[in-house]
Formats: C-alpha cells, sequence, structure tokens
C-alpha cells in the first residue's frame, strides 16, 4: 500500500513538472515557429548546448525504458496467461515477447499519436483493472470468485463502446466493473 501510495505522490509531481514546462513552452513558443517537440524545442531555447545534449538522451533513456519495461511485463503476463488456460508449468517466454513486440509494432501502425492510443487503452484496461484492484486492496479478506468473468466483461463492453460510440466507453467498463466486484466477492476461508 506504501508503494502504491508513493507512486502515485511521485506521478502527481512528475506530471505536475510536465504541465509546467508544456505551459511554459506554449508561453515562449509561438505556434507558427514550433517546428519539433515543445520540450525538444524549449530544451535548445534554454539549454547550454553540452545539457541540452544531456537533456535529449535522458528523454530517450525515459522512453526506452517504458518500452523495455512495459514490453516486458506485458510478454510474462501473456506468458503467465497461457500457463494458466494450458495448465501447463512451462511455457515458451520467447513466444510472448515476441507476440507483444508484434502487437505493439501493428499498434503503432494504427495509432498515429500516442495519445489516441493511451485514450483508447486505457479507458479498457482501467476499467477492467481499476475497480478490482481497489476492491482487492481494501478487501484483505476476500477474494473473486470467476475473475476471467470479472476482468473481461468490462473489456468487452468498453472495446464495443470504443468502436460503435454511443456513450464514453470507460462508463460502461467501469459500471460492469462495480457490478461484478461486488457479485462476484467471496470471503477466504
Amino acid at each position: 500500500k506504501k508503494g502504491f501510495i508513493f507512486s502515485v505522490i511521485f506521478w502527481i509531481i512528475f506530471d505536475f513538472m510536465t504541465i509546467t514546462a508544456g505551459l511554459y513552452a506554449s508561453a515562449i513558443i509561438p505556434e507558427n515557429k514550433l517546428i519539433t517537440s515543445p520540450f525538444l524545442q524549449l530544451g535548445s531555447l534554454v539549454l547550454p548546448e553540452y545539457l541540452n545534449i544531456i537533456f535529449i538522451i535522458s528523454l530517450l533513456a525515459i522512453v526506452m525504458s517504458t518500452i523495455d519495461s512495459s514490453t516486458f511485463i506485458s510478454a510474462i503476463t501473456l506468458n503467465n496467461l497461457i500457463k494458466m488456460i494450458k495448465k501447463k508449468e512451462e511455457a515458451n517466454f520467447v513466444v510472448s515477447l515476441a507476440s507483444t513486440s508484434l502487437f505493439s509494432i501493428i499498434m503503432c501502425y494504427f495509432f498515429r499519436h500516442a495519445i489516441n492510443y493511451w485514450y483508447i487503452f486505457g479507458a479498457i484496461t482501467a476499467s477492467a483493472l481499476l475497480i478490482p484492484f481497489i476492491f482487492l486492496l481494501y478487501n484483505d479478506n476476500k477474494k473473486i470468485k470467476r475473475p476471467l468473468t470479472t476482468l473481461m466483461i468490462p473489456i468487452f463492453l468498453c472495446s464495443y463502446f470504443t468502436i460503435y460510440g454511443g456513450i464514453e466507453p470507460i462508463y460502461p467498463g467501469i459500471l460492469s466493473s462495480i457490478f461484478l466486484c461486488i457479485i462476484n466477492n467471496d470471503k477466504i476461508s
């Protein structure tokens, strides 16, 4: 619980710094002079050349570490899912890693802007995982019966409303997740 709270606090600090730098960049760089990322252009305007190089390398390191960690976490999750479905002790991690990498490359082809990707997949994953996570975090003596159903129904609902429209996709996903957590809770014996 402490790690979760500290992570949220540091996310808030990081987001505050990012938004502040973005607002500062929009204030001093006219829109018609914006030729690249505002952060890169702001760095080249206010930093000496050697610090700007370190800044660019640090941004690249952040992006690369995020790519690595996300790919490996996705591959481990897929590997565990394959083991659970096939009821085997071992599964091929290389196949899981290649599958998640291929899926990521395909997603890069379909989404030109990262904000669109985060909006769609953030809504889908948040609707499936947020409520069960909070439920289990604050109910140590409870478990969720039928966890696969509890996770998959919000994903399908959110995906349906993402594809066909109507209302914001996260709302039916979160509401179904709340409902499923209420009806599928069970005391640990």
